[in-house]
């Protein structure tokens, strides 16, 4: 169950110009696409702070988005196929001051409050076209998707900088009288990243929650006559016995395997395949589910910690807990190597196992 601090595990495909129809790049250890990022990420340390502005509403009376600010530190290289680095990102205005015993607080209302993230990518050791990017999530949140927008981005910076070049050289060739050479073709990468699934992981949650509600919910107007209010309608169910833990079980499987597959059940698909399911063990009436449009599941541990599985988002599913404080280095790189090891079995993939001692004297050193 989810803690503050936690960890994400995503599978990434690098593609060339566009992800439809090509086919993705080799993305070993001893590959261009390997050696490309890390370039990429020195190149984004540099730059220091990276501020992206959302594209705001038309109607000025609503609320301004906040500008996002990335902040990418220095990668580290601990092994060919293991390299971390530390992305910090926050929002603007998302707090108004900080405190500090027996000093003045001070004002953030216009600056951009920064957490800190591991970022660890993990290159295949042979020949594969998929590769790994774990992500520390503080609050349930982390920043890979900022990361590899940014990373797509600089890939298209370098991509006209070398047409550029060619141009150019081309040109001064043909003043010259020289031979002009050939155009080459340019690549710029684009990254496909789906989150990892995991469904032992699923059978733990299930087996280890003490209470689970499967939640169907709507919204919309009323069918009577006249000026037609909103309504909202919710139906619980309570999931108590084995009944319960199988439908839930069943149900997060298919969930994610669809997910994984990136072609998600629709939210109507998922409340008829839910109702199907509860249907069954006679935890539901027949139709009964007919007038809603969302569901979800919610599990509770022990400690009252909560999961919420749907059909559209998993996210949360798959946040592998850490701890409640900031983790060392040891202890975050211990669950994340323990964890990984059970994914990549999963995943089929041939990544190396994490060495906890190595990162720690690499980024110690």
């Amino acid at each position: 169950m989810a803690r503050t601090h936690g960890f994400r595990i995503y599978i990434v495909q690098a593609y060339p110009n566009q992800i439809k129809g090509k086919t993705p790049f080799d993305v070993s250890a001893q590959s261009a696409v390997r050696e490309a990022i890390v370039r990429m990420l020195d190149k984004l340390n540099a730059r220091d702070t990276v501020f992206i502005e959302p594209l705001q509403p038309a109607d000025e009376d609503v609320p301004r988005k906040p500008t996002t600010s990335v902040t990418v530190g220095v990668p580290q290289v601990v092994r060919d196929d293991l390299v971390h680095v530390v992305v910090e990102t926050g929002e603007t205005g998302s707090h108004s001051r900080a405190t500090k015993p027996g000093t003045p607080s001070q004002d953030l209302r216009d600056w951009s409050p920064e957490a800190s993230h591991y970022i660890t990518f993990l290159f295949p050791q042979t020949e594969d076209s998929r590769f790994v990017v774990v992500a520390q999530s503080v609050r349930r949140r982390d920043p890979v998707r900022k990361l590899i927008t940014l990373l797509t981005k600089e890939s298209a910076a370098e991509k006209k900088a070398a047409k550029e070049a060619e141009l150019a050289a081309r040109a001064e060739a043909k003043a010259n009288g020289e031979p002009v050479p050939k155009l080459r073709t340019h690549t710029r990468l684009l990254f496909d990243i789906k989150q990892a699934v995991d469904n032992s992981y699923i059978d733990s949650i299930i087996g280890s929650a003490v209470s689970a509600n499967a939640t169907f919910h709507s919204i919309g107007a009323s069918d009577r006559g006249g000026p037609r209010d909103p309504y909202e309608r919710t139906l619980q169910i309570r999931l108590l016995d084995e009944k319960g833990r199988d439908v839930v079980r069943t149900a997060g499987r298919r969930w994610a395997r669809l997910q994984r597959s990136g072609q998600p059940a629709s939210k109507s698909e998922g409340v008829a395949e839910l109702a199907t399911l509860l249907e069954a063990e006679e935890l539901l009436d027949a139709d009964e589910a007919a007038r809603y449009d969302d569901v979800s599941i919610n599990v509770k541990d022990g400690g009252g910690e909560s999961t919420t599985i749907a059909v559209d988002t998993l996210r949360d599913v798959f946040t592998y807990p850490v701890s409640d404080g900031v983790p060392s280095t040891q202890f975050y790189y211990t669950r994340v190597a323990e964890r990984l090891a059970i994914v990549m079995r999963e995943e089929q993939l041939d990544i190396a196992s994490i060495s906890v001692g190595e990162v720690e004297d690499c980024l110690n050193a």
